[in-house]
């Protein structure tokens, strides 16, 4: 809040408890909480504070900001349409000095941020907050995983890496260390294979569910070991389509998609990893496998009125060290199933899949999520794209030919091989929510750790 402002805001709320005014017709006049009215009273209640001073350390007042501080943020703001709150508020610390201004009197970039959104300045972001109507559907019961890495720790010479599946509805998770290659447990390098893919949603299909509630679908993110590479499914692909289970990939840069995960991932770190601090590998393992009885038995869970998972899974096992060590099956090289791609449609009608590949849909659906749609049967086969507009109403926009999950197909031949588009009403299609594609660029490019990437011409 700028200065200016909150003086004004105190003083009109000390005018009217001076007539009198209760706390609850003050918020209600000047659109406050009455926390704010309560505040000022005990200013005024206090001889040794003055009202219209600025924050003093440890007494919870509003901090006051000068004038000067705020022209100079709008300032560079206008000069460069591109800093966010986090850049301004590294350009003016930097600057600081030249400016007269003190580093501890620069607001936080949270700050800056509300003051920006406040100004109408705040550039709708191709984030979490979107109004885009996005294709998820909410479990009901268990049956729907969702499959991610963690990692990597370092544990002196070693960097651990975690496979870690949750079912969405019940929360009940593992985490499954990655082991290396077979018969190379010494191996520093304990990384991710293929096989560990396999494995780990073989645990999850075994110990996370009953036979009550099948493996239905399970997400993952574009990452190494799930993606399909040049036309062909991974092991882990494999795996999901051989126990008759839907594969979805959520859309690239968006991790908050599978935001259960995350949220698993964050509180094991901070529960386990950072509090427990292991001393080598097999007193991490051991440790693991104790925070994971605990999180599943016994961990209280807001989401689910803070009940345990096992309250709402019965069938919850108690884990045993090692219990990641299983034998995995043979898997068919075409096996036979559903691969959905959730994607969002550039404003020219392109939608990026994997790799190189991409489809063309109409420019009306620009700014719009799609679900590309493989029906994998080894043989070439046909596609479809679907727009869903609202819950349970999908619109089929196009159909397509595609060789995914067919042996023996040429790497260097795309994916999809002809696309039909579909007539569809356009007014049946939001837009109000055009993409802002240079944003989405830099979302990317940030959310892989690299420099900006300009987009390939179609």
């Amino acid at each position: 809040m700028k200065a200016s402002d909150a003086i004004a805001l105190r003083t009109s709320i000390s005018e009217r408890l001076n007539r009198g005014q209760s706390p609850t017709q003050i918020a209600q006049e000047l659109g406050c909480s009455r926390t704010t009215i309560y505040k000022v009273l005990a200013l005024l209640e206090d001889p040794a504070s003055a009202l219209l001073d600025g924050r003093l350390s440890g007494r919870g007042r509003p901090k006051l900001y000068s004038d000067a501080i705020w022209e100079l943020i709008l300032t560079l703001r206008q000069q460069n349409q591109g800093l966010g709150p986090r850049q301004l508020y590294h350009r003016v610390l930097r600057e600081a000095d030249s400016f007269g201004i003190v580093p501890a009197d620069v607001p936080s970039p949270s700050t800056i941020g509300r003051y920006l959104h406040e100004l109408g300045l705040a550039r709708k972001p191709v984030g979490p907050h979107d109004l885009r109507v996005y294709p998820d559907m909410r479990p009901t019961e268990p049956g729907t995983l969702t499959i991610d890495t963690w990692g990597p720790w370092s544990l002196r010479a070693t960097r651990l890496y975690l496979c870690t599946i949750q079912d969405r509805y019940t929360r009940l998770a593992l985490a499954v260390p990655a082991l290396g290659d077979p018969g190379r447990n010494s191996d520093p390098n304990r990384r991710v294979t293929a096989e560990m893919w396999a494995r780990t949603i073989l645990l999850g299909q075994s110990l996370l569910l009953d036979e009550q509630h099948p493996l239905e679908r399970v997400y993952s993110d574009n990452g190494i070991g799930m993606m399909p590479v040049f036309g062909h499914l991974t092991a882990g692909a494999r795996t999901v389509l051989a126990l008759g289970a839907r594969l979805i990939f959520i859309p690239p840069a968006q991790p908050w998609r599978n935001g259960r995960l995350e949220r698993f991932h964050w509180t094991m770190e901070c529960e386990y990893w950072c509090t427990a601090l292991p001393r080598d590998v097999n007193e991490a393992y051991t440790g693991l496998t104790d925070w994971l009885n605990y999180y599943n038995l016994q961990r209280p869970h807001a989401a689910l009125r803070y009940k345990a998972p096992a309250d709402q899974a019965p069938w919850a096992p108690t884990l045993q060290p090692g219990f990641w060590r299983i034998e995995t099956p043979e898997l068919p090289e075409q096996p036979t199933g559903v691969v959905e791609a959730i994607r969002i449609v550039y404003n020219d009608g392109v939608v990026d899949l994997w790799h190189k590949d991409r489809v063309r849909v109409s420019p009306v659906l620009g700014g719009q999520f799609v679900r590309v749609i493989f029906d994998v049967t080894g043989q070439p086969s046909v596609g479809r794209i679907v727009y869903n507009r609202h819950k349970g109403q999908d619109i089929v926009v196009a159909r397509f030919n595609h060789t995914l999950g067919v042996a023996g197909r040429d790497q260097a031949e795309p994916v999809v091989t002809e696309t039909v588009l579909v007539d569809f009403d356009p007014g049946l299609v939001r837009d109000n929510q055009r993409l802002d594609e240079d944003q989405l660029e830099n979302q990317v490019a940030r959310t892989y750790k690299r420099r900006r990437v300009e987009r390939e011409p179609a």
